[in-house]
């Protein structure tokens, strides 16, 4: 038998097992500030470069990556000397230091992407939207390419 509040109806039956609630761009703004102020400064350079990346895609390029089976760690083992170069110095900084490496990891992850290519890039946004789960499994595979590539991923010693 169910339990009845004194209200006369079940509170069970009522209330939903989970509840999402979405956030405006000017609260993902706030804690986008919020966030880089959290990350050491030596490493803000870093998280801005990754931010700007996911402002700058074009649906264009969104939708070849999505269609194509290539991995971006795959694209970046083919890369010239010159495109590989660019992610030495964020790498070395990386290494050097745990905090870096810490903070750059607590943006560097799918949340963070989808907020902010959904806020900020919204055409590539509803690229990403249009393949469904696909889409969405395809940027988290992408984070964690990037993360391989940066060297954020903790490694077996």
């Amino acid at each position: 038998m169910k339990e009845v509040n004194s209200g006369g109806f079940n509170v069970s039956d009522e209330i939903p097992k989970s509840l999402t609630v979405d956030i405006t761009k000017a609260t993902y703004l706030a804690d986008k500030m919020m966030q880089m102020q959290r990350v050491p400064k030596l490493a803000r350079p870093i998280i801005k470069q990754y931010f700007d990346f996911l402002k700058e895609l074009t649906p264009e390029q969104v939708m070849d990556w999505m269609e194509g089976t290539e991995r971006l760690k795959d694209t970046y083992q083919r890369a010239t000397f010159g495109e590989r170069i660019a992610f030495a110095g964020a790498r070395g900084l990386i290494k050097a230091s745990k905090r870096i490496k810490d903070g750059a990891n607590k943006v560097i992850c799918f949340k963070v992407a989808a907020l902010t290519i959904r806020f900020e890039n919204p055409e590539c946004w509803e690229v990403i939207e249009a393949f469904g789960e696909d889409g969405i499994k395809k940027l988290k595979e992408g984070i964690e390419d990037i993360k391989e590539i940066l060297k954020l991923k903790e490694e077996n010693m």
